[in-house]
């Protein structure tokens, strides 16, 4: 097991197995996006504050955030790292 740091207080975790991208969702309104291979993070989303939920389509590669009950925010994660 390692050990990867992410954003502040990170709630939930979701994994791309076709792209091998591990999404973090982070209370502080911010998604860590972890290459597997190498585990470490490439990339660093701003989005809701107090994020709870997240999900992602592997297909089309879209990130569903929630923010309590309701989805808050998709993201179009097809680019490459910043």
């Amino acid at each position: 097991m390692t050990s990867i740091p992410v954003g502040n207080s990170p709630r939930t975790v979701d994994v791309n197995e076709i792209t091998n991208k591990i999404y973090v969702a982070n209370n502080d309104g911010t998604v860590s996006v972890i290459d597997g291979t190498t585990n470490t993070v490439i990339d660093t989303i701003t989005t809701v504050n107090n994020s709870r939920g997240i999900a992602v389509n592997e297909i089309t590669n879209r990130i569903y955030v929630s923010g309590g009950q309701l989805i808050q925010q998709i993201l179009d994660y097809n680019q490459e790292p910043r």
